[in-house]
């Protein structure tokens, strides 16, 4: 199987992929789906490359920064 090129970079170079991932996130007002779409991946491969790339906070700043709504549960 054949990685895409946002997949190579997060293995071979991940603060270049960090930044491509929250340029697409940022560029898709904060939406998850659009962004995964603009990189070529799906939405849970964009989510693992989130958690695993440690960008959950810089998601919700992003999120907030265009004024996405936050959805998650308070606890």
């Amino acid at each position: 199987m054949n990685a895409s090129p946002i997949g190579k970079l997060v293995l071979e170079k991940p603060d270049d992929a960090r930044a491509q991932i929250l340029d697409a996130l940022r560029a898709a007002g904060g939406n998850a789906t659009r962004a995964a779409r603009a990189l070529g991946v799906t939405y849970l491969t964009l989510t693992r490359w989130v958690l695993s790339l440690g960008l959950t906070d810089a998601l919700a700043s992003v999120r907030a920064e265009v004024g996405f709504p936050d959805r998650r549960r308070k606890r």
